[in-house]
């Protein structure tokens, strides 16, 4: 059974989707340093217009520290303002309706820490996409990685990550897999819920569209995909 160290991603676009339909477990590394203008805190859905992106807003101050330790913004207007913006451009695809309870609980959840947001998506996207990937916070799984405000290199993540694995093969490096995946995800077109197509989305936009068939989706183009020996 495949097992990956991923970057958190706040419901993850679409290569790093096919990796969680791949793999049996994924170590989620929560202890790099947190990395602005990235998809650790953001994600991009489909509009009228073309794209739009939802942010989680967080503290000021937190650009050197460790995913795990970033908090979010006292202002929690976000978590509405994410569900309206998923509700009003998705709520005529095929298969909101049926999600739609579930997206309101992750972001209804009430949590402080940027990780637990994060992590919550990502477990509830296996979820939609019926896959029993087992998600873990890296950190939980070696707890001397560092004290709180102390982030670790990707490197050490890898090599935390297969330590915790307990197995002899090596694990899948998700930054080397997103960047190999991201051209042929790219190429993925299927009917949107607006006219024309937009690519660079979050997965939710495949799922909400295509429901069942997307985990089918990302399994085709994800066995494509060929990484550095």
């Amino acid at each position: 059974d495949a097992v990956a160290v991923v970057p958190p991603e706040y419901f993850p676009g679409a290569p790093l989707a096919s990796l969680l339909c791949r793999c049996s477990r994924v170590f989620v590394a929560d202890g790099v340093q947190y990395s602005r203008q990235s998809l650790q805190n953001r994600c991009r859905i489909r509009t009228p217009d073309g794209a739009l992106w939802l942010s989680i807003p967080l503290l000021r101050g937190q650009s050197t520290a460790p995913i795990r330790a970033v908090t979010l913004s006292e202002d929690q207007a976000w978590r509405v303002r994410h569900r309206k913006s998923l509700a009003f451009n998705y709520r005529s695809s095929p298969y909101y309706e049926f999600y739609a309870a579930q997206l309101d609980n992750v972001l209804e959840k009430p949590t402080t820490g940027l990780a637990d947001i994060t992590v919550a998506s990502m477990r509830l996207m296996a979820e939609m996409l019926e896959t029993p990937v087992e998600i873990v916070r890296l950190s939980h799984r070696i707890p001397d990685a560092g004290s709180e405000l102390h982030s670790i290199s990707w490197i050490a993540s890898l090599d935390a990550a297969q330590k915790a694995s307990g197995q002899k093969g090596g694990v899948i490096d998700g930054r080397d897999w997103s960047a190999h995946a991201v051209e042929l995800f790219d190429r993925l077109v299927y009917r949107q819920v607006f006219p024309g197509f937009v690519s660079g989305l979050s997965a939710l936009d495949l799922i909400l569209n295509r429901g069942p068939i997307a985990r089918e989706l990302l399994d085709e183009i994800g066995r494509n995909v060929r990484l550095r020996a």
